[in-house]
Parts: structure tokens; C-alpha cells; sequence
């Protein structure tokens, strides 16, 4: 067995060099990087793609014919950024952005370079790690000139927003926003006062973008006194500013960066008792304990029942509502949930007589366990759903016998026959077939 490595970048450069001093081609080392890099470790690529740029360039490979040719971002993009970047300029950044997007560039195609370069500029700032970068000299003495101007807690950051930037970017609607958002994040990151210590977390925290014209103090009228009373002066945004673009963005990102809320814990409900999350809801909000089958009032001073805590809910409910609702929960199913889903579509629970009970009834033993696994699910949401705290969901194995369920048309059919002769004879007289 002979196990291959792929190839180093600086092997394949070499290499390619040597073709092309034979070949008679004038190359240029940035070029041949790129023509590397692209071949991602394999020699054959590489030659492959060396004719394809050679045809391209008559002989003449350069760095600008050959990242036009390979649709590559230029790394000076990246260089320009980082610039605006330590400056805290955030408009030349997103309009860069958008340069970038009218050459045809996707944006995680983008970000992810981004954060490559920022990459780069922190293993520049060590002697012992700079030959991690892999690039033609030039583009390394640019990589260390630039490093000098960061500090290694900005790139951790940046580096941090660019990466969870790169994560969310598949599951984002708006996925330029989310980009923008991110580069008006990094510019701030300058400031000493918002970087982390650690630089793993950086604090996404949006200040204003455009310094505003001081207003001017406004006088009113004291009701109370008569007297002018001076107000505060509140900054203003120039008429031509405050609606411009990176205002735009920066008043969306002040909606979108809310304090996230800690998620309320749902209280699980035994298949015995009568807890329920609305219980723990209810002792959330009022701060005490309501324990479970707890109806006793606390009394005022009268000696009476002012209020009760833990009084359960027993709104009413019929049929339908618990059909719909179940319904409803089978359509909540996650897509790994999906055959769960689909059995639960083919089945119809029954109000019993009490009516705070519902019954389902399971074809096999298999069918019946995983509804039991799946019922305190479903008694947590027909509760919120139906605001009914005592259903219950009863599980038991259809019995031979019962009327089975129709899974598909043709048993459907069936079972309406069944029920209704003179459908058959309809069916028999016009010649009728069940549609697919």
C-alpha cells in the first residue's frame, strides 16, 4: 500500500517554474501561488490548470490575467479592507463589499477569504509561525508590513466575527446584511474599550456610525412656573446622512442586536401527576412554588379565597379541536421526525366520555411504545394548545376486531363501502375507478 500526501504549494511552484523556463513561458511568482493554491495539493490540477491560465495569457502568465482567468478575489481587496478596518471606516468597507459582489463573488466566498487574510496578519506577528503562510514572497513582506498595524486581541476578535459570520451564512435570509453587519462589527473592534480579553468572544455591539450636528436647545413652557426651561440638546443626523445607506444598516443591526431572553425551562409532565408547564410557567412569573395538584387559595384578610395558585386550566375541548391540534403537532415535527410525522397523519385520537382523556389506539406493539415515548410531547402542547392542563393521552393496541385504519385510497374506499354499500353500486353502475 502506498499512501500519497498532497502536494506543498511552494513543491508545486517549483515545479511549475521548472515547466515553464522550459516551455519558454515569462511566469510571475504571485501567479504561479495562485495557479498552486488553486491546484489544492494535486500536481495533475496544477499542470492542467497552467495550460489552461498559459492559453489564456500567450505565454505571458501575470498575476492579474491569471486570478481574471481563475475567477480568484485579489488579495489587495483583502489588504484595502483590513486598512479600513483600523481606520473605523465603515462606509469604504461596505462599498467595497459591494465592488466585490458586482465582480460576481459570493459572499461566503468572501468572508471566508476574510478571514484567511486575518488568519495570515496573526501568524505573521511570529518568526516561527510565518511559514504557515502560504504565498509568494512579495504577498508575505505585505502580510508582515500590515500585521505591525494590528494588535493580536483585534485580529482574535475579527477573526471570531468572520467565523460565526461563515457558520450562520447558509441559514441567513438576508445573507448580504448578515455580511455587512459583520464588517461594520470588525471596524468598531478598534476601540480598546470593546475587545476581550481573550479576543474569543468579542462583544457584538453596534455603536452609532455617523457623528451627528449637536441640536440646539429648545425652550418650553413650565406649566408650573411659567419659565423657560432649557432641553436637553439631543444630536441630530444631517438631512443627507441620515438616510443614507450605512445609516440604513447600522438602525437594522440596532433591531437585530437584542439582548438575547434565557429560554423558559418547560416543566415535564409525569405520566401520573398533574404538573404541567403551564404550572411552571405560573411559578416563574409569581416567583413561589406551584406544586403539583395544588387547587387550595391563599386567603386575604377577611379570611376568604382572594386568588388561587396552581388552579389548572379545563377549558372544554370536543373532537375536532383535538384532532386539529394534533394535527398541528405533527406538523411541528422536525425533519429527522419525519416518519414519526407521517404515522401520526394516519391516526385519529378519540375524546373519551370524562373529556379531559383522549385516546389513540396503535396497530402493533412497536407502534404503541413509540407513541408512549412520544406522549409527554403531546400532552405538553395539547395543553398549551386547547388550554386544557388535565388531558391525557391514552395509548392501547387496536384489538381484533375493530374497524381498521384506511392507510391509503383503495382502503379508504373499502371502508366507506363498508359503511355505505350504495357506494359500491355507484361505482358498479357508472363503471367508476379511483383516481391515483
Amino acid at each position: 500500500i502506498y499512501d500519497f500526501n498532497r502536494m506543498k504549494v511552494a513543491d508545486i511552484v517549483g515545479h511549475l517554474r521548472n515547466v515553464a523556463d522550459k516551455e519558454g513561458v515569462k511566469t510571475e511568482e504571485a501567479a504561479l501561488n495562485v495557479i498552486a493554491q488553486k491546484a489544492d495539493g494535486g500536481m495533475r490540477d496544477a499542470l492542467s490548470i497552467f495550460d489552461q491560465v498559459n492559453a489564456f495569457c500567450g505565454g505571458n502568465i501575470t498575476y492579474d490575467r491569471t486570478i481574471e482567468n481563475l475567477n480568484v478575489l485579489d488579495y489587495d481587496y483583502y489588504f484595502r479592507l483590513t486598512d479600513y478596518f483600523l481606520g473605523k471606516k465603515v462606509t469604504e468597507s461596505i462599498l467595497t463589499f459591494d465592488e466585490i459582489l458586482r465582480k460576481g463573488f459570493d459572499g461566503q466566498h468572501f468572508i471566508g477569504g476574510l478571514a484567511s487574510h486575518l488568519r495570515n496578519l496573526l501568524v505573521s506577528k511570529d518568526v516561527q509561525t510565518v511559514g504557515l503562510i502560504e504565498a509568494s514572497d512579495e504577498v508575505r513582506k505585505r502580510y508582515a508590513e500590515q500585521s505591525r498595524k494590528c494588535e493580536p486581541r483585534f485580529l482574535y476578535a475579527a477573526i471570531k466575527l468572520c467565523n460565526d459570520c461563515d457558520l450562520a451564512y447558509r441559514q441567513s435570509q438576508n445573507k448580504r446584511l448578515l455580511v455587512e453587519l459583520t464588517l461594520i462589527q470588525v471596524c468598531q473592534l478598534e476601540s480598546g474599550d470593546d475587545l476581550p480579553s481573550s479576543g474569543l468572544c468579542p462583544t457584538k455591539k453596534l455603536k452609532p456610525l455617523f457623528a451627528g450636528a449637536a441640536g440646539a436647545v429648545a425652550g418650553k413652557s413650565s406649566r408650573e412656573s411659567g419659565k423657560q426651561a432649557s432641553a436637553p440638546a439631543q444630536p441630530v443626523v444631517a438631512a443627507d446622512a441620515g438616510h443614507s445607506y450605512g445609516q440604513h444598516i447600522a438602525d437594522s443591526a440596532r433591531r437585530v442586536q437584542r439582548p438575547s431572553e434565557p429560554p423558559a425551562q418547560a416543566g415535564k409532565v409525569s405520566r401520573s401527576g398533574s404538573f404541567s408547564i403551564r404550572d411552571e410557567m405560573r411559578q416563574m412569573e409569581t416567583g413561589k412554588s406551584a406544586s403539583p395538584n395544588t387547587d387550595k387559595g391563599i386567603p386575604d384578610s377577611n379570611g376568604g379565597h382572594e386568588r388561587s395558585v396552581g388552579v389548572r386550566n379545563e377549558q372544554p375541548v370536543d373532537n375536532i379541536q383535538i384532532r386539529t391540534a394534533w394535527r398541528e403537532f405533527s406538523a411541528s415535527l422536525p425533519v429527522e421526525e419525519t416518519a414519526m410525522s407521517n404515522r401520526l397523519n394516519n391516526m385519529e385520537p378519540e375524546l373519551t366520555e370524562d373529556g379531559f382523556s383522549f385516546l389513540v389506539l396503535a396497530d402493533n406493539p412497536t407502534v404503541e411504545e413509540q407513541l408512549n415515548k412520544y406522549a409527554n410531547r403531546i400532552e405538553e402542547y395539547m395543553h398549551s394548545r386547547l388550554n386544557n392542563d388535565r388531558l391525557r393521552m391514552l395509548v392501547r393496541q387496536r384489538e381484533q376486531g375493530e374497524r381498521p385504519r384506511a392507510y391509503n385510497k383503495h382502503e379508504q374506499f373499502v371502508l366507506m363501502c363498508s359503511l355505505n354499500p350504495a357506494l359500491q353500486k355507484l361505482k358498479d353502475e357508472f363503471g367508476l375507478e379511483l383516481g391515483g
